[in-house]
C-alpha cells in the first residue's frame, strides 16, 4: 500500500513502510498530523516533535555562521552563541551564555563587552584571540585570528611636475586597521598616462597632461597626481 502523508504547520514528515512497519521522520520541530491510507482504510496519527538542544554555534553580526577558528580583518567583531535543535534550527528560547576571554596576543588589551549570548570585541592589535561561551555543561570556544590589514595608503610625493620622458619614483606607506604603520604587500601600481612599474617608478612618456597615479592593496587605494609638461621643468 502507498501511504499518504499530511505535513504539520511548520514542516513536513516523511513516511516509509518496511515489512509492515511505518517509519516517520520529521524535518522540523512542531505539531504534525500524518494520514496513513491503504485502499479504503485510513487513519491519522498526531505527533508533537519537541525541539532538543543538540549543539551550539557562533554567529556573526550578519547572521551567518562563524567557524570556530576564523580570520578577522577589521578592528571590531560581534559574536553570538546560538543553540540549535536536532534539526539545525535555532531554539525559540535561547539559553543564557557566560562569555570569557581565554587568551589574547602578547601586549594586546582588547575591550570586551558581553550581553547574554552576545560578545563585542574591540581589538587593539593583530594576533590570535580566544573566547569561550558557557551555558550549563555546554561550552563553545571561538578562536579569532586578527590579521593585520592595510586600511589606509599614502603615496608620496602627492603631486609633482615632470618634463616629457622624465621619470619619478613614488613611495607608498600604509596603516593597518589599528592606525599603526605596516609594510604593505601585494601592491599594484597604475597610471592614467605614461607608465609605472611594480616598484612605483613612473615614466612620463611623450604626451603632456595631468595624470593620476594609483597604488592599490586589496580594496584600499592611495593616489597622487603628476603633471607632465612639454617643456623642461626647472626644479
Amino acid at each position: 500500500a502507498t501511504p499518504v502523508t499530511a505535513g504539520g504547520t511548520v514542516g513536513s514528515a516523511n513516511v516509509r513502510f518496511e515489512t509492515g512497519a511505518a517509519t516517520v521522520s520529521f524535518t522540523r520541530a512542531g505539531s504534525y498530523t500524518v494520514l496513513f491510507q491503504a485502499g479504503s482504510f485510513s487513519s491519522t496519527v498526531d505527533f508533537e516533535v519537541t525541539p532538543t538542544w543538540t549543539r551550539t554555534v557562533a554567529v556573526g553580526i550578519d547572521g551567518r555562521a562563524v567557524a570556530q577558528t576564523s580570520s578577522v580583518t577589521s578592528s571590531t567583531q560581534r559574536l553570538f552563541a546560538v543553540a540549535l535543535d536536532q534539526f539545525g534550527q535555532r531554539l525559540s528560547v535561547q539559553p543564557d551564555f557566560a562569555w570569557s576571554t581565554v587568551s589574547t596576543p602578547q601586549g594586546a588589551s582588547p575591550t570586551i563587552s558581553t550581553n547574554g549570548n552576545q560578545l563585542d570585541a574591540q581589538y587593539d592589535n593583530a594576533g590570535t584571540y580566544t573566547f569561550r561561551a558557557v551555558s550549563g555543561d555546554t561550552e563553545l570556544t571561538i578562536v579569532s585570528n586578527v590579521v593585520q590589514t592595510a586600511t589606509r595608503l599614502n603615496v608620496t610625493p602627492g603631486s609633482t611636475a615632470l618634463s616629457v620622458n622624465a621619470t619619478q619614483r613614488f613611495q607608498l606607506t600604509a596603516q593597518d586597521q589599528f592606525g599603526r604603520p605596516m609594510t604593505p604587500t601585494g601592491v599594484t601600481w597604475s597610471a592614467t598616462g605614461g607608465s609605472i612599474d611594480t616598484n612605483g617608478l613612473y615614466a612620463a612618456g611623450t604626451r603632456a597632461g595631468t595624470y593620476t597615479i594609483t597604488a592599490r592593496v586589496g580594496n584600499v587605494s592611495g593616489t597622487a597626481s603628476v603633471t607632465v609638461n612639454a617643456s623642461s621643468v626647472t626644479s
